[in-house]
């Protein structure tokens, strides 16, 4: 599909302290959000590979008009638990789901986020590479299962770090039932296009990380 029914999704990228195990932070974030008219079900947590900064991060998708609470990145419950807080909320803005796809097998165990940020005037030709291009080849890579692209709407964070930086102005969310994706042949590939190779000079990445689902 190309351009989907408008959506939210709230991103919580944060850090642990070494006394709380994440299962409690689990059991925290769920209550704080379902006490702002969320369904708790609907939190999936996330949890870094290879020890990368923030080690976790939380997904919810949500209705476009859904509360936006800045002030929860401010409460001491949470804050007392946490190294660094960092809570961003999205729109999508493309979506690329198989037709045949399993939606028991979604969201996918392992993810792929790439949060970037286009120089000036580059907007239009960054979100049709994406679109157009980018996804599309990533759809070849063995074990991926749905791609989306977010673009930011707001943020707010408390103790933040360099792994909580200031967010990219695109967000790409790329799932997968298994791991070796990065290492694959055909990953490799989306970055050697003549395109790719354009976009790459003129778009600054936050971040791209990996992250596996804990729940």
């Amino acid at each position: 599909m190309a351009v989907p029914e408008a959506k939210s999704m709230i991103v919580l990228l944060l850090d642990g302290r070494g006394d709380t195990p994440d299962s409690e932070l689990h059991e925290l974030i769920n209550g704080k959000y379902t006490l702002m008219g969320i369904d708790a079900a609907s939190f999936h947590f996330y949890k870094a590979s290879n020890g990368q900064k923030p080690s976790l991060a939380v997904f919810c998708e949500a209705p476009q008009n859904s509360s936006w609470n800045e002030a929860l990145a401010k409460e001491a419950d949470i804050l007392s638990h946490v190294a660094s807080f960092q809570q961003r909320k999205y729109t999508l803005a493309y979506e690329l789901t198989p037709p045949s796809a399993d939606p028991t097998s979604l969201p996918g165990r392992y993810v792929l986020l790439t949060s970037n940020t286009p120089a000036a005037r580059h907007d239009e030709d960054f979100e049709k590479f994406y679109d157009e291009e980018h996804i599309e080849l990533i759809a070849k890579v063995p074990g991926w299962l749905r791609s989306r692209r977010y673009k930011l709407e707001e943020y707010s964070g408390a103790h933040t770090t360099e792994s909580t930086s200031t967010p990219g102005k695109y967000l790409a969310v790329h799932e997968f039932e298994r791991q070796g994706f990065v290492q694959a042949p055909e990953m490799g590939a989306t970055a050697k296009t003549p395109w790719a190779e354009r976009i790459l000079k003129v778009v600054s990445i936050e971040f791209v990380k990996v992250f596996e689902r804990q729940n």
